[in-house]
């Protein structure tokens, strides 16, 4: 009950605002194309990378709708040499608009997403100390130690994720916090800023230093980081349970589960 009645005395953004900034993240990825009803995105550099290469829905999509932009999306993708894909937010149990596009012939996956806000006036408490570790603002100059991190097991899709994060630390508009433990690349935080909120993307410790806060330290740093700045707050989302346990212990409180569908086409 705390949280929620926190939640009633601050002035927060809607989750509609929040999936209108989160384009900048797939902005920083790739080039944004503008369709009445979203966007195309394209990145022929990165082929592989489903977040530098997709259409993404911004309107409340009808099923008069899906078939027209489906052919839209097919045709634009197709003459790029690119998958066409699809994502859009459907309502809590409602299979409608998916059943639709696999009965045209489009592949679907769908997983329940839980978006977490964490406002500036909620205040922060200071970060835990952990054994041998150090925290640092990093850029471009760093992408080897932020690609120890992010590309731990990665095997094939190393590349994929070298060309996301290269776009990432090089933009104006990310923030990488990353933790080192006794001078090791240990564990990463990207923020993404749009206007006076932060996204938060990309949080990953390296299995050999997990379970020892660092997360945690991470998390209260950057709110810290957040308040100093000035910003309204910062904004996740998860799809675990686990991570899940760590945003709301530093603070972070639910404000919608969504239901994401992403569609693609493999003929």
């Amino acid at each position: 009950m705390k949280d929620e009645a926190n939640i009633a005395m601050q002035t927060l953004p809607t989750i509609e605002s929040l999936l209108s900034r989160q384009r900048r993240y797939y902005e920083i990825l790739s080039a944004q194309e503008p369709r009445a009803w979203g966007t195309m995105g394209a990145n022929p550099q990165n082929p592989t990378s489903h977040d530098s290469n997709h259409a993404f829905v911004n309107i409340k999509l009808t099923a008069a709708q899906l078939p027209e932009i489906l052919a839209e999306v097919k045709e634009w993708y197709s003459a790029r040499n690119l998958q066409p894909r699809l994502r859009f937010f459907m309502p809590p149990n409602d299979m409608q608009l998916v059943h639709l596009a696999e009965s045209l012939g489009w592949k679907s996956a769908s997983q329940e997403e839980t978006w977490r806000i964490w406002p500036c006036t909620s205040g922060c408490e200071t970060p835990n100390e952990v054994e041998g570790m150090e925290i640092r603002f990093v850029g471009a100059e760093r992408l080897e130690d932020i690609l120890a991190i992010h590309n731990e097991g990665a095997g094939d899709a190393a590349f994929r994720r070298e060309q996301v994060w290269k776009a990432l630390s090089g933009s104006p508009n990310v923030e990488n916090l990353l933790g080192y433990i006794n001078g090791e690349p240990a564990a990463s935080i990207a923020c993404v800023w749009n206007g006076e909120w932060g996204n938060v993307e990309d949080v990953k410790t390296r299995a050999c230093f997990r379970r020892r806060g660092i997360c945690h330290a991470l998390l209260r740093t950057l709110q810290q980081h957040a308040v100093t700045r000035r910003a309204a707050g910062l904004y996740l989302y998860h799809v675990e349970e686990g991570p899940g346990r760590i945003y709301a212990n530093v603070g972070f409180q639910e404000l919608a589960r969504l239901h994401p569908a992403h569609i693609w086409w493999e003929g």
